[in-house]
């Protein structure tokens, strides 16, 4: 179908008003690096160790003790996050203890984990969410996903703790209830790219309609997710693909 003239021009007055800076992209029909607005993608301004300690006794953090010896009260599994935010686990307390551990570092058990999900946020917003099958990130419909309100709900009470602009963490389902992983600087792929695009537009200039959110997302995030997986095939193992 060919469009007339006129929703071209329509079209071209909400594309390339937000410039990015921090983080490199191929979307040159979208963004413009000379646009008077810009959003700088940064990374995570605290760590998986600041966050648990500033977070400490929330329903999100597992509960943890801050020396080996009150660890060994624990059960096994036991992860530990050091200072600098490395985290390693181990399956006994024999392991644990020939293990040369910072002081500072924080002990938990950690829980069986029946789903993570890598999510990434702007000003609170979700802005992608992807779930780990078989080790690799698989971009979700948030808007089909059933657990998205639950991942919302984190996203802005982490917002309303941290004040930070921009955030990627990692969340385990447990049989539980939803815990935080770790702060994660995963790089950020088209789909949340161009929702960050729109985000910040509201953000900064004013309403989107839908049909250019439609039309924006089926020129540029199908594209991108037909060659990033076999939706055939992963479709079987998570049926709210983006």
């Amino acid at each position: 179908m060919i469009r007339p003239f006129d929703e071209f021009q329509v079209h071209d007055i909400f594309s390339k008003k937000i410039a990015i800076i921090g983080e490199n992209h191929n979307i040159p029909d979208l963004f413009n690096s000379d646009a008077t607005i810009s959003v700088q993608i940064t990374p995570n301004e605290y760590s998986t160790h600041q966050v648990f300690n500033r977070l400490a006794g929330s329903d999100l953090i597992p509960g943890f003790v801050g020396d080996r010896f009150k660890a060994m009260k624990l059960k096994t599994p036991i992860s530990v996050i050091s200072p600098n935010s490395t985290i390693q686990t181990f399956p006994t307390f024999r392991h644990l203890n020939r293990a040369n551990l910072v002081k500072g570092s924080l002990y938990f058990s950690k829980p069986k984990i029946d789903t993570q999900i890598q999510v990434a946020t702007y000003e609170g917003h979700i802005i992608g969410a992807r779930e780990i099958i078989d080790g690799r990130p698989i971009h979700l419909n948030t808007a089909r996903y059933p657990e998205s309100p639950i991942l919302s709900q984190i996203s802005e009470n982490l917002y309303s703790k941290l004040s930070s602009e921009f955030s990627r963490f990692r969340i385990g389902f447990t049989k539980t209830g939803p815990i935080l992983l770790a702060m994660e600087n995963f790089k950020l792929k088209t789909p949340e790219l161009v929702d960050l695009y729109f985000q910040a537009y509201e953000s900064k200039l004013g309403k989107i309609p839908n049909w250019y959110r439609h039309q924006t997302s089926k020129s540029l995030v199908e594209k991108y997710l037909s060659e990033y997986i076999n939706r055939e095939e992963i479709s079987k193992k998570c049926p709210y693909l983006l």
